[in-house]
Parts: structure tokens; C-alpha cells; sequence
């Protein structure tokens, strides 16, 4: 859900992160993940984000690929852009 990417090789997995919210994350993303400034997700700068927070749900068996609507600037999809609006909403509460 974050690159919409499909390389040889990835695996993917679902995750239950941020307030209760599911992720599919391809093997790269989920580690990477940390790289996102805290601030981007509505966090406060000098928290820790990454997989330490993320909880196993399930294995993706089925990995074809499934299209998105996407953000021709940021190259962002939408199911991702809408994981991140709730997170910026619920830290705002």
C-alpha cells in the first residue's frame, strides 16, 4: 500500500498499526518505514515510528497485484494517503 510496487522476490505483509488501522506492506516498506518523519503521520517529531509498533495479522499468499488511484505528484495511493489523513486526525484529538 505505500510503494505499489511489485519486485521479484518481495513478500507482503499485513500489519495492524496506528490506531487499530491495517497495512499490506511489501517486505522493503515495512522495514523502511522508520524513514518517514514521525511529523508526516501527525506524530510528534521525537517519537519513534517502525516495526516495533506494527502487529503480524497475516501473510499476503494471494500477491497479485491490485490497482490503486494514485497521487501523481507524491506517487502516493489512495488506500496509503487515507492511512495517513486518519493518523494526522486522530493525533490531532
Amino acid at each position: 500500500m505505500d510503494c505499489g510496487r511489485s519486485e521479484p522476490g518481495s513478500s507482503y505483509t499485513e500489519y495492524e498499526v496506528y490506531f487499530n488501522q491495517r497495512l499490506v506492506l511489501c517486505n522493503f516498506c515495512a522495514v523502511d518505514f522508520g524513514s518517514y518523519k514521525p511529523a508526516y503521520f501527525g506524530f510528534p517529531n521525537d517519537r519513534k515510528i517502525g516495526l516495533h509498533d506494527f502487529n503480524f495479522v497475516r501473510e499476503i499468499i494471494d500477491k497479485s497485484l491490485r490497482t490503486d488511484k494514485y497521487c501523481p505528484n507524491c506517487r502516493k495511493g489512495v488506500e496509503f494517503m487515507k492511512f495517513v489523513r486518519y493518523c494526522r486526525e486522530q493525533n490531532l484529538k
